[in-house]
């Protein structure tokens, strides 16, 4: 079985409420705020905190 990345919450929201925390959090934290502008670059949410696509544990869907 492969490491669990601790991070995996950040790099793969679910949900409207985890993108929140995240971009919060990206506020004080680098690496979060890393997470959180590659996010956006490849069109998962958009700068302003919304959700356009989650992670079902497989794959992205449109939210």
């Amino acid at each position: 079985m492969p490491p669990v990345d601790p991070l995996d919450w950040a790099k793969h929201p679910r949900s409207p409420e985890a993108l929140r925390f995240l971009v919060q959090a990206a506020k004080n934290d680098r690496v979060l705020y890393r997470i959180l502008t590659q996010l956006v670059a490849d069109k998962v949410c958009t700068a302003d905190g919304v959700l356009l696509r989650r992670w079902d544990g497989a794959r992205w869907v449109k939210h």
